[in-house]
């Protein structure tokens, strides 16, 4: 399946969430609760496992169940950040030493220039690896939920694998069609007194179908 197919797919499916407007305005207001919110992020856990012939998105029910598959996302995701982390301080350790360095020889024109291109370098370095330890990281809370079992969000090798297998290529589209999306949800944000309303409730349709694209 290609990835058009994909998106029509789940275009189609994500449009069956407006015969059940019920489970639409639940969604929109656990949504705005803190830490209730995760039924919501539960619930797109539910619909990356759903079949791939459903033709529907699954009805909101099992509330508990939903909360701690939520929960497991919300764990997952503050683990794959331990990495970024530590990436992170190990770049701004050199690069802050080498602003102190930049500051002592401020006087001398070459040495300044070649601190300020290996400060350049590092920090492009730690961005590049932060943005595939996201990638690797959303692959596998996808294996998670797919294989029904939290610590697949951590096998890196099984990870690796499908992402070679679907392609990096699909995934990078996919992220790409996702961040544009998401920044025409987020526009609507500047309508006076109901654009909020109106991105939140964009917002989770528009979650239902990245769920459903990344989970086909």
């Amino acid at each position: 399946m290609n990835i058009s197919e994909i998106f029509s797919k789940a275009a189609d499916y994500t449009k069956a969430i407006f015969s059940r407007l019920g489970d639409l305005i639940i969604l929109l207001v656990v949504s705005l609760i803190p830490i209730v919110n995760l039924i919501a992020i539960g619930y797109y856990g539910r619909i990356i496992r759903d079949r791939s012939d459903s033709q529907a998105p699954p009805r909101l029910n099992g509330f508990w169940e939903l909360f701690v598959d939520g929960l497991k996302v919300l764990v997952a995701g503050l683990i794959w950040t331990i990495p970024v982390i530590i990436i992170s301080l190990i770049t701004f350790v050199p690069i802050f030493s080498i602003m102190r360095w930049e500051h002592m020889m401020a006087y001398m024109t070459q040495p300044t220039a070649l601190l300020k291109f290996a400060s350049f370098v590092l920090l492009l370095l730690m961005l590049v690896v932060a943005f595939g330890v996201f990638i690797i990281a959303s692959v596998g809370i996808v294996h998670m939920f797919k294989t029904n079992s939290f610590r697949k969000a951590f096998a890196v090798g099984e990870l690796i694998n499908i992402i070679g297998k679907i392609g990096l290529f699909r995934y990078l589209l996919w992220i790409i069609v996702a961040a544009v999306l998401g920044m025409v949800v987020g526009g609507f944000n500047m309508i006076p007194i109901i654009g909020w309303v109106i991105s939140d409730l964009l917002g989770i349709i528009l979650l239902i179908f990245l769920a459903r694209s990344i989970g086909l």
